[in-house]
């Protein structure tokens, strides 16, 4: 069974002060900590091989969440950066030679993970080190406007941003940590010096709505999604 690693040791300073007290991966969204939806929602998928990066000023937080469910918390001393997490000697040993998935800690973009994997092991290309979700379905925090010879036609309100963009889920193969270091990150390190030496990485599509909480902005409107499927 497939690996899954939820990255949730990052400082999170972009949602300060709130993350002061509390880790970003348990911002509430909703009145539900954000990795706990995670956790659900992967449980929903029928994957259960899970394990929690925390920072370890928060462990008793961690742990108390989830105490009555069989997830692993790994301890991490202080933030390494997204990448630099998984050099942790206890993920490394879990790791070993197999596959594993990567799950940003504050991500709730609604990634089927299990079709991710499925699509990743029945791929045999020579040189592949890994596979990532992939959305294109993003939402602008703004508004744009539309001009035709310096005469305004239109104005969209937040309207969706039309690009391919990662979604901070991945399945990679072991041979990715010959491009990790201490206070690496992945889309800015890791997954660029990977292509330059060669390395592949396969594309996952989804069509699924980028949610994540990011920023203070961000967590508002996940809230607001998760309330509205809850009525």
């Amino acid at each position: 069974m497939t690996k899954i690693f939820i990255l949730a040791a990052g400082e999170g300073s972009r949602m300060q002060p709130y993350t002061t007290l509390v880790p970003k991966a348990m911002m509430p969204v909703a009145g539900k900590p954000c990795i706990r939806r995670i956790v659900d929602r992967l449980h929903g998928q029928k994957l259960d091989d899970i394990y929690i990066i925390a920072n370890s000023d928060y462990m008793s937080l961690f742990k108390h969440e989830f105490r009555d469910e069989d997830v692993k918390i790994i301890e991490s001393i202080s933030p390494q950066g997204t990448a630099g997490e998984m050099l942790n000697w206890r993920v490394r040993e879990e790791i070993g030679e197999e596959p594993f998935v990567i799950y940003y800690g504050d991500e709730l973009t609604d990634v089927n993970v299990k079709r991710l994997i499925t699509h990743h092991l029945g791929v045999v290309q020579e040189s592949l080190i890994g596979t990532l979700a992939l959305i294109s379905n993003v939402p602008l925090d703004f508004g744009v406007v539309e001009v035709e010879e310096d005469e305004i036609t239109e104005f969209k309100e937040k309207p969706p941003f039309e690009a391919l963009m990662w979604a901070g889920i991945a399945i990679l193969e072991p041979e990715i940590y010959d491009f990790i270091f201490l206070g690496s990150d992945f889309a800015l390190d890791v997954f660029p010096s990977a292509l330059i030496a060669g390395g592949k990485l396969k594309a996952y599509y989804s069509d699924a709505e980028w949610l994540d909480i990011g920023s203070i902005t961000h967590l508002r409107r996940a809230s607001e999604k998760f309330e509205e499927v809850s009525k």
